[in-house]
């Protein structure tokens, strides 16, 4: 997209004559960086607008934020782990389970008259 390629420069290594330029430094990181007005250029001229450009970079933005948060909740990870088994199981103890026969039977139970007994003596 933005290293202005020019066919007439092409040139034919062997592969060792190439692997000897990679080593011996080739291109920084300095020669392949766009400024951003070369980026924004070169995008227009592709047909994006600048709504478009705007939309892509606050994703971006978006995106760069939140895979920061889940690398800060990851040293805490494990302890938000223990306590939400440690929620769902004190939630299970004290949740009295009634299902509809034993509601039921209780309803039934409550809504009886209390029996009297009498002894004979």
């Amino acid at each position: 997209l933005g290293w202005k390629y020019d066919s007439s420069q092409d040139e034919k290594y062997s592969l060792d004559e190439y692997e000897n330029v990679r080593k011996s430094g080739g291109r920084g990181s300095r020669d392949i960086i766009l400024s951003r007005i070369e980026r924004e250029s070169m995008l227009l001229d592709l047909g994006y607008s600048q709504k478009d450009i705007a939309d892509s970079i606050r994703k971006t933005i978006r995106l760069k934020n939140q895979r920061k948060q889940t690398i800060q909740n990851l040293n805490v990870s494990p302890v938000e782990e223990f306590l939400e088994k440690a929620t769902r199981r004190v939630k299970r103890v004290l949740r009295f389970p009634v299902g509809r026969s034993s509601k039921s039977k209780i309803d039934h139970l409550q809504q009886q008259q209390p029996v009297v007994v009498q002894s004979s003596a």
